[in-house]
């Protein structure tokens, strides 16, 4: 097995962090008077390496220091450009510029490199979508003053001391990361060349708006002294994860990667893109290391997920701005993939287990062990014992089973209380040689939301390991409608049975199986509907006293259900948030002679309620002294019409009260005949004047 150890180390504050001392607040209540203000700005710092990226802001020729004021309820108040003055021995920006004072309290953004629109919107409308593109950086802070803009008490031309404190070395937040790497002082058989980052973003948005609790994100540890920058998960604890301009798309693509790639950097220089949600999908955004192993003259290229390891977890890390994602390699036995595209197709050196390709595989190999388990991934509806196998060979050519070097990882979460509750071997039987593992569930912990939590099966040695994710949630609601309640009056008449689910169903949850039924045994899948709702094999089913049935199968997969049609709201049926999926079935049961006769139809899934609704069949009706809506009585000629889906086939037709044949048919009350055409005309004559035909 090709291995690379490595960790990444997240460095936030790439610029320093300043003593930022409060003074007591006075309470000047001087009001809209315009006075100069002097702003102190630190920059993050940085070494000039691009034309964009990586700039010194105060190497470029002119820098406007873009102020927006905005009063504590985030309406627009005024807004200014800012004059760089000079910089001082400490490495402060000083602008100048001129602010109306206020007791009210206000919020300050300040933005460089980047230009807010020229209206009065709000905050959220000037900044939470300002974006930049093509590799410009950028650069923001929002600065609140709680008791408004004061001027000094003693000196009206001044302001107030706590005023000028919070204006003063501000520190200002870029808009994008950077990835390094490095090899540790230990190891002597690898060099590094150069590296990428693939599957970044052509645009970033210059402020950082985290959506779940509607604010601009606080990069800095509230309180006076010391500004302590928070972790990146601080701030992963607050929600956010990152703010994704509109209309962003991927750049450094696998498929854009050439033997010559211009993206690479050079040894030792880091790597600058844009913030980044991480989708969890085969678009992640990865890293690609160009090295020579051992004495080389070739490079070859190594693959390295961003992740950290929690519980026994391989999780991807957002790409955040202001981060420096530093890769340490530690220990490397073998050469990368031949080409730098091989390596965006392959596995990640770093993340065997959770690479995208490879997590829903319920077996992985090094080449020498081999690692079993009997599913990756699975819904649960009750609070029951959860049990899943496993089987692990420390040499699979051997036949060396080694279950005894497997641990299970599981801790106190959402739906495990971290008890293991059984590991045992099954000696006998299709499932000989693995082990059955029993993960006890927490009391109480099923609801109508749904709880999530993975456990990780690892095979001590080889480092082989496989999660196997859950989702936990109570059995949901699904709606059945048969369409037409009316069916034609034909013996074999088609009808449709919708089955409408929830449109934010788990992966996790796929295939899913629905069984059909009716409570007449006579309805089937139809011939002329599509393939996928065709296919509907019959299978032996069990009711809730234990007795044998049978129902047709209807099977949903993830792809069909991904592209299944909204379902339409009912008044008191489905509601909004519904997908459609249909059954095309026909019954032989079209035509009935009683006055009452539905045709029910269930249909029931391990996953949801059982739902239902009927047809109707069509009932030919005599009463009063009217048939169908024509007067009638005793000796009245009736004609009997049938419409039949197949011509020549015999049909028998039973006259069981108040009806018997004329014509051909004189005195019968069964009648046999084979039709010739789809239409077919019976005269009948009424023996009774009244009553049920």
């Amino acid at each position: 097995m090709k291995k690379i150890f490595y960790s990444i180390m997240m460095i936030l504050a790439l610029f320093s962090c300043q003593k930022f001392d409060i003074e007591e607040l006075n309470h000047s209540t001087i009001e809209g008077k315009k006075v100069v203000v002097r702003i102190g700005v630190d920059f993050p710092e940085m070494t000039p390496l691009t034309k964009a990226f990586g700039d010194d802001p105060l190497t470029v020729g002119y820098l406007p220091l873009h102020i927006v004021v905005f009063d504590g309820d985030g309406m627009y108040v005024e807004r200014t450009t800012a004059t760089f003055v000079n910089r001082s021995p400490d490495d402060q920006a000083n602008f100048l510029c001129t602010l109306t004072t206020s007791s009210d309290k206000r919020n300050i953004h300040m933005v460089s490199k980047a230009t807010p629109a020229d209206y009065p919107g709000t905050g959220y409308e000037l900044f939470n979508s300002l974006a930049v593109e093509g590799n410009q950086d950028a650069y923001w802070q929002k600065i609140q003053f709680p008791d408004g803009i004061r001027l000094d008490e003693n000196d009206s031309t001044q302001l107030s001391p706590a005023t000028r404190a919070r204006l003063t070395r501000i520190p200002m937040l870029r808009n994008y990361a950077q990835v390094t790497a490095k090899k540790a002082a230990t190891i002597s058989n690898f060099t590094i060349t150069g590296l990428t980052v693939v599957n970044t973003l052509n645009k970033g948005t210059v402020a950082p708006y985290n959506g779940s609790v509607l604010n601009f994100v606080e990069y800095m540890k509230p309180g006076g002294g010391e500004k302590e920058c928070k972790s990146y998960f601080e701030l992963l604890a607050e929600g956010y994860r990152g703010n994704i301009p509109q209309g962003a798309t991927l750049t450094n693509t696998p498929a854009a990667l050439t033997a010559t790639d211009p993206s690479f950097v050079a040894a030792g220089q880091p790597y600058y893109l844009y913030e980044r949600t991480q989708p969890g999908d085969e678009t992640n955004t990865f890293v690609i290391i160009r090295a020579r192993y051992g004495a080389d003259t070739q490079d070859t290229y190594y693959k390295i997920d961003l992740i950290y390891n929690e519980g026994g977890v391989n999780k991807f890390y957002h790409i955040l701005r202001n981060f420096n994602y530093e890769i340490e390699v530690t220990y490397v036995n073998a050469r990368g993939y031949a080409t730098a595209a091989e390596a965006a197709a392959g596995t990640a050196f770093n993340n065997l287990t959770a690479d995208v390709k490879l997590k829903n595989l319920t077996n992985i190999s090094d080449g020498t062990a081999r690692l079993f388990v009997s599913y990756t991934d699975s819904t649960l509806n009750t609070t029951s014992d959860v049990k899943f196998k496993f089987k692990y060979y420390s040499n699979f050519q051997a036949g060396t089973l080694s279950n005894s070097s497997v641990t299970i990882g599981v801790e106190n979460g959402n739906i495990f209380t971290g008890t293991v509750l059984s590991n045992t071997p099954i000696t006998s039987g299709e499932w000989q040689g693995w082990n059955e593992v029993t993960l006890d569930v927490k009391d109480g912990a099923l609801g109508a939301l749904a709880k999530r939590q993975s456990i990780l099966v690892t095979a001590a040695g080889s480092g082989l390991s496989r999660e196997i994710r859950y989702v936990l949630r109570e059995k949901r609601t699904m709606y059945v409608t048969c369409d037409p309640h009316l069916l034609d009056p034909v013996t074999h008449a088609n009808g449709n049975v919708y089955i409408d689910v929830p449109n934010d169903l788990d992966s996790t949850a796929f295939p899913l199986h629905f069984y059909v039924d009716t409570n007449t045994k006579s309805l089937y899948p139809r011939v002329d509907g599509p393939a996928s709702g065709q296919i509907m094999p019959l299978v032996l089913t069990t009711d809730s006293d234990g007795r044998g049935s049978f129902a047709f199968q209807r099977t949903l997969t993830w792809d069909e259900y991904s592209s299944l049609p909204d379902a339409p709201v009912t008044p008191g049926g489905t509601p909004a948030g519904y997908k459609r999926m249909t059954c095309w079935m026909a019954t032989n049961e079209g035509v009935t002679f009683t006055d009452s006769d539905n045709v029910t139809v269930t249909v029931s899934n391990k996953y949801f309620n059982d739902a239902s609704d009927y047809f109707i069949r069509v009932p030919l009706m005599i009463s009063g002294n009217y048939v169908n809506g024509e007067l009638y009585g005793q000796g009245i000629a009736i004609s009997l019409v049938v419409t039949v889906t197949k011509p020549n086939a015999p049909l028998k037709i039973e006259l069981t009260e108040g009806l018997v044949g004329a014509g051909d048919y004189a005195g019968e009350t069964t009648i046999y005949i084979e039709p010739t055409t789809p239409t077919v005309t019976i005269p009948l004559t009424s023996t009774t004047f009244g009553g049920t035909r």
